[in-house]
């Protein structure tokens, strides 16, 4: 399995230098495939900033921003890559990756 590193190195354009993944290592997997896309997707040049990715209520959820300069449509394929890598991460455990399902149970707060 990759690790959040090999992650960064992978995605030097689209992973800040020091950027801390506020989730498990179980959706590197998802992240991946995410990454993938924004990368297939962005025009060469175009500004991609990732605010966070973190675990919130048992899925996955990025917050990312674009330049000014994408289009309407491709901004509506990046959210939808974002919309997709959230859906994924509902049937994938967090911790190890393997298939899984959310569990039941009460939200407590730290």
């Amino acid at each position: 399995m990759m690790t959040f590193d090999e992650l960064k190195a992978r995605y030097p354009d689209l992973i800040p230098p020091g950027f801390s993944f506020q989730c498990g290592a179980g959706w590197i997997g998802i992240l991946t495939r995410y990454f993938d896309d924004v990368a297939a997707l962005l025009p060469e040049g175009e500004k991609f900033v990732l605010d966070l990715v973190q675990s919130r209520h048992g899925t996955l959820t990025i917050d990312a921003s674009y330049g000014r300069g994408v289009s309407g449509d491709v901004v509506n394929a990046l959210d939808r890559a974002g919309m997709l890598a959230d859906a994924r991460s509902v049937r994938c455990c967090e911790t190890c990756g393997s298939p899984g399902r959310p569990r039941e149970g009460e939200w407590t707060s730290a």
